[in-house]
């Protein structure tokens, strides 16, 4: 299950309007990160093999596998000191290789 916050809707809704984009929003597993991988955001279109979930008007894809390896996910926008962005997190931790982090963004 996707939940994306309030204010990720917001600063997404902007996004997409200001950048005239209708495309479904993909949550994949990236490449990179102190833990070898971490949760990203994409455009993308709708697969056989996706859960889809709707808010405010926009459409979030996860491939189902992937979802039942992370759990639910959560989608949200910080803005802390200079730097802001969004951040996508999962009840269960994606680091691999028995590998861990402790920064909060991948694990």
């Amino acid at each position: 299950m996707i939940d994306v916050t309030q204010t990720a809707q917001t600063k997404l809704a902007d996004y997409m309007k200001q950048n005239s984009l209708t495309a479904p929003i993909r949550v994949y597993l990236s490449q990179g990160g102190c833990s070898g991988q971490s949760l990203a955001l994409a455009l993308d279109e709708l697969k056989d093999t996706d859960q889809k979930t709707e808010f405010n008007g926009m459409t979030f894809l996860i491939d189902i596998t992937l979802a039942e390896r992370v759990g639910g996910v959560t989608v949200d926008f910080v803005e802390e000191g200079c730097r802001s962005g969004f951040m996508v997190s999962s009840e269960k931790p994606v680091a691999t290789g028995g590998s861990s982090c402790g920064c909060g963004c991948s694990c």
